[in-house]
């Protein structure tokens, strides 16, 4: 997938919103071993928004990634569950929801030497 390789060609800065006791309904299971190969699964995936991590649950499936698709928020309900929202920086590109800054990417694409 290029949109990553271009993410890091344009210096982005991947930051987690930390919320206990909380999941997204409708997340989408990924087999990630611990919580740092789980976000960088998520980082990886332009729609991914977020990830549940639930320690106590069976190998491979302690991973959930959250995005568009996604549910309701279950916030303070979710006991032992850590819901973590990324946000993403890049140069030129305020810090948002990523999906929501692919016209500012756009912009930032064509007005670099990456087009």
């Amino acid at each position: 997938m290029l949109l990553p390789f271009f993410l890091q060609m344009l210096d982005c800065v991947y930051g987690w919103n930390v919320v206990k006791d909380t999941n997204i309904n409708n997340g989408e299971v990924n087999d990630a071993a611990d919580l740092t190969a789980c976000q960088e699964v998520c980082i990886n995936l332009p729609n991914c928004t977020g990830v549940d991590w639930n320690p106590s649950s069976s190998v491979g499936t302690r991973c959930w990634l959250s995005g568009p698709w996604s549910g309701t928020r279950n916030a303070g309900i979710a006991v032992g569950i850590t819901h973590y929202d990324l946000t993403r920086t890049c140069r030129g590109i305020s810090s948002c929801i990523f999906y929501s800054c692919f016209a500012k990417l756009r912009k930032v694409l064509s007005n670099s030497h990456l087009t």
